[in-house]
């Protein structure tokens, strides 16, 4: 299946803050309700292990992804650890929502941070979770560059791939979206109105969530764009699909090799 970059409404700039920020808790949800962390502990654990670091910043956020569940179980290896929250459209309430839960751990860089060009203060092992479909190859291209140019160790990871199989589950999204969203926390009056009421909310994750899929990367794809900076040879890199029970993750995690 051919890698199509189509139309995504999050992605818009304009598109109203919230709704984005009704989706980005959505996605978290999903991802807590399926425990889509669990594969991802112990690859984070040895990177940072590996790398000695003691700071993630995690970017393209949204509403905290699986952060509420994987850093309580990264913090039982790594007891130190910090996560930073950035998002390019930040949802600061669902992201301080997820500073509340654990306070000492999680930080919400509350100014715009655009994954292409993180400020240099910000150091640490860079984490992209759901995110990296949303980016053209040019602009995944440049993700990896930037990290790479500030010898920061990075981890991107995706939970769908772009088959049929991935792409018949997310059209039946509407469905969970109706189902799962009563027991989303925060509660909120306008998810009642533009999930239950209007339900606007189901139409955008079938779409957004169907064009993800065919927006996703494959490892080859993700290969050949590394392999386009010269100075990704100086990483060592991980590049791979695994199925962890129902959950099927793809990684891309590089690290300094000096």
């Amino acid at each position: 299946m051919k890698r199509l970059h189509l139309f995504e409404w999050e992605d818009q700039p304009w598109f109203p803050k919230t709704l984005r920020d009704l989706m980005t808790d959505y996605l978290r949800h999903v991802v807590g309700v399926f425990k889509m962390h669990e594969p991802v502990v112990p690859l984070l654990s040895e990177v940072l292990t590996k790398t000695k670091a003691q700071a993630i910043v995690d970017l393209a956020s949204g509403g905290g992804g699986p952060w509420p569940l994987l850093a309580p179980a990264l913090r039982e290896s790594h007891p130190d650890l910090k996560v930073l929250l950035t998002d390019l459209y930040p949802n600061l309430e669902a992201l301080e929502s997820v500073r509340a839960s654990l306070p000492d751990a999680f930080e919400v860089r509350q100014k715009s941070v655009d994954a292409l060009q993180v400020p240099q203060e910000l150091e640490g092992l860079r984490t992209q979770f759901l995110s990296l479909h949303h980016f053209e190859p040019a602009q995944v291209r440049g993700i990896f560059e930037n990290a790479i140019r500030a010898r920061q160790p990075i981890a991107v990871f995706e939970f769908q791939q772009r088959t049929v199989a991935h792409l018949v589950q997310f059209a039946l999204s509407p469905i969970f979206v109706l189902l799962l969203s009563w027991f989303i926390r925060p509660f909120s009056w306008k998810r009642l109105l533009w999930t239950y009421l209007i339900p606007v909310i189901p139409l955008l994750i079938l779409w957004d969530g169907v064009v993800s899929v065919l927006r996703t990367y494959t490892p080859e794809e993700v290969r050949e764009i590394l392999d386009s900076i010269p100075e990704a040879a100086s990483y060592e890199w991980d590049v791979g699909v695994e199925k962890v029970g129902q959950v099927t993750v793809f990684r891309c995690i590089g690290r300094p090799l000096d």
